[in-house]
Order: structure tokens, then C-alpha cells, then sequence
């Protein structure tokens, strides 16, 4: 009786499987996959590693993704502003504007990775410089960006919001501001009601790269490589349309 319990009770708890011999095997801990056995460790690991990839990627492109699909804060994509376009705002166009830099500040619209208002706050002599980028990644890689050039004369602010916040650019109040927008969901004729709402009490520079805002001719003061420099005047100016202002601009300019 003893020994009968004994051995029903070890065969109970031994879930080991016998080979051909009668030795015990230990199984091992494995998947099979493809034909194959795989360490179950190495499986684990890997979908760990997928999954941490997974959420550092949706990390990284939500902030991208989200512009695209919500009307509010549609906008233009990420383009870095070219040599020919640095050259063209700081060299060719605002040093005929009328704009006193070391007395104003400079603001650019979807300010990217910072390097144009990197340059307005260095080369520009701009007495501020500040950005305003929806991308939180990208307002980071600013910073880090303005932190290691040299020859920065004030330090750049960067804000991480909506291009489209007229609140947010009266709160800068700029007297300069440029943006790249682009054509289509009426982008550029939201640019310019944005703008005309954040500057009609003091005036100020509008310079877009490359495309025009609509209805803004008449405000058109200067033009090269296809960068359009804009003028919108002071509120008391501003009751009229502002057309023998920016007139008698151009005619300065083409002096």
C-alpha cells in the first residue's frame, strides 16, 4: 500500500517527458517557429526591443502627423530654409526695409530646426529672436542647436505652439516676421489673416518664402530669388489700404 502511494504520488508531480532510453528530458524553454526552435528568451527580447521601437516612434512622428490632419493647425512641412533664401532675407531684403535690427525683433513662423532664427539673432543683429515650431523634436534640436553656435549675439527663444496663434505672436511682438508656407487648404490666405490681426496695431515686415499671400499686393515692397517682402502699416495708416505706403516703398526700393 505504502509503495503504491509513494509512486503514484512522484509520477503526479514529475512532468518530465522520457527519450527512448528512459532518461528524463528537461524541456526546453524554446518556440518553434519557421521549422525552427527559438530560445523563448530571444523572443522576448525581441518583441520587447518592437514594442519600445514601436512607441518611440509614434514618439517621434505623431507631432509630424498631426498638422496634416487637423485644419487648425495644418501648415506646410518641414523644410530647412536654403543658403540662397539667408542670403536673400538678411543680405538683399530687410537691409532696405527700414528696419532698425538692433532695435527690433525677428520671429519666424514654423521656425523648423532654428536656423533662421539663429541667424537673425547672430549675422541678423536682431536684439531678439524667437521661433515658433509645432514640433516639440524640432524646438528641442533648436535649442541644442543655438546652445553650440558660436557668434550668436542675443540667445534665441524658441516656443513650441501654433504658427497660426495670432495671441501668441502679439505676446513676442515682432516687427520682422518670416514664414515658408505653401499653396493649397488656403494656407497662405490663413497666414495673412493671422498676421493682419498679430500686426495691424503697430505694423511691421512680412517677408514669405516663395509664395505669395493673397490680397497682399499692394503691400508687395520687395521681391528677390522669389522671397516676398511685405509691409503691413500702423493701425493709423492702416484704416486705408495701405497702397501709397507700400507704393512709395517700392519705388525706394527700386532706387
Amino acid at each position: 500500500m505504502t509503495s503504491t502511494s509513494s509512486s503514484s504520488a512522484v509520477t503526479s508531480e514529475a512532468p518530465f517527458a522520457a527519450d527512448d532510453e528512459g532518461h528524463e528530458e528537461v524541456p526546453s524553454a524554446t518556440i518553434k517557429f519557421l521549422g525552427r526552435d527559438i530560445p523563448r528568451h530571444r523572443v522576448e527580447n525581441v518583441f520587447k526591443g518592437a514594442l519600445g521601437g514601436f512607441v518611440l516612434l509614434n514618439a517621434v512622428m505623431i507631432p509630424l502627423v498631426v498638422p496634416k490632419l487637423s485644419r487648425r493647425y495644418r501648415g506646410p512641412p518641414y523644410l530647412p530654409s536654403t543658403a540662397k533664401s539667408l542670403d536673400a532675407i538678411f543680405t538683399r531684403l530687410l537691409p532696405r526695409s527700414g528696419v532698425t535690427p538692433a532695435q527690433s525683433t525677428f520671429l519666424d513662423l514654423g521656425s523648423g530646426d532654428g536656423r533662421l532664427v539663429i541667424a537673425a539673432a547672430g549675422k541678423g543683429n536682431f536684439c531678439r529672436a524667437a521661433g515658433i515650431e509645432l514640433n516639440p523634436w524640432l524646438v528641442l534640436l533648436s535649442k541644442i542647436k543655438a546652445s553650440t553656435t558660436s557668434g550668436v549675439g542675443v540667445a534665441p527663444h524658441f516656443y513650441w505652439g501654433n504658427a497660426f496663434d495670432a495671441g501668441l505672436i502679439r505676446k513676442i511682438d515682432p516687427q520682422v516676421v518670416t514664414l515658408y508656407g505653401r499653396p493649397g487648404d488656403g494656407v497662405m490666405s490663413k497666414y495673412g489673416e493671422v498676421l493682419e490681426e498679430a500686426l495691424s496695431s503697430k505694423g511691421g515686415i512680412v517677408i514669405s518664402n516663395k509664395f505669395g499671400i493673397p490680397g497682399w499686393g499692394q503691400r508687395l515692397i520687395g521681391e528677390v530669388e522669389g522671397v516676398k517682402m511685405y509691409k503691413i502699416p500702423p493701425q493709423q495708416q492702416h484704416d486705408g489700404d495701405g497702397t501709397n505706403d507700400a507704393a512709395t516703398e517700392r519705388e525706394r526700393m527700386k532706387g
